[in-house]
């Protein structure tokens, strides 16, 4: 996933936030919770650049995120559950053989 996150057009240093956000991805499903506060920590910056660094990553088709007014970010590496699908659907088809 790292591979497809540097290819793509965004800027260094939203490459690297999104580094730091796969970092906390479920390995399996690619899923992501926490609190914005959160991300403005992790990253460092204010909440209006945690915002634009968001929407970019996901313009740049990596994640889907969502929030409900709760204080909280839900985020989807979208490649990660994806290769899960896939995975699960596999190993489902060799299961019913």
């Amino acid at each position: 996933m790292a591979d497809i996150i540097y290819s793509t057009d965004l800027n260094p240093s939203t490459k690297l936030r999104a580094i730091s956000l796969l970092e906390l991805a479920h390995p399996e499903n690619g899923h992501v919770t926490l609190e914005w506060s959160e991300l403005s920590d992790l990253w460092g910056c204010p909440m209006g650049i945690v915002l634009r660094q968001v929407a970019s990553i996901h313009q740049a088709g990596l994640i889907h995120y969502s929030s409900n007014g709760d204080g909280i970010v839900y985020i989807t590496f979208k490649h990660l559950s994806r290769a899960h699908a896939r995975k699960s659907a596999k190993n489902s088809r060799e299961t019913a053989r």
